[in-house]
């Protein structure tokens, strides 16, 4: 198992369990009409959270730009460095 697997494995546990803590926490019961608060719960489980996440993820992408010129040098060193392993000698 590779590294990667392994860790999306892992968040999509860290994932399940979150949800079912917050579904416990707002009172949530399978099988049962549910309380307004605890739809209330449910829409913001579904829609506040996510919308928060969204924005953090932007934010954070905003500190991080990637411009047409750093991207170029990037491809540059990626190819440099291919090339070096190709060719050790050089």
């Amino acid at each position: 198992m590779g590294l990667i697997s392994s860790t999306q494995k892992a968040s999509l546990a860290a994932s399940a369990l979150l949800l079912g803590v917050l579904l416990d926490l707002i009172g949530y019961q399978a099988e049962a009409v549910q309380s307004p608060q605890t739809l209330d719960g449910l829409r913001m489980i579904a829609g506040l959270i996510p919308a928060m996440a969204m924005v953090l993820s932007a934010l954070a992408m905003a500190f991080y730009p990637i411009s047409t010129a750093s991207h170029q040098r990037t491809l540059r060193d990626l190819a440099m460095r291919d090339q070096k392993a190709e060719n050790p000698a050089d």
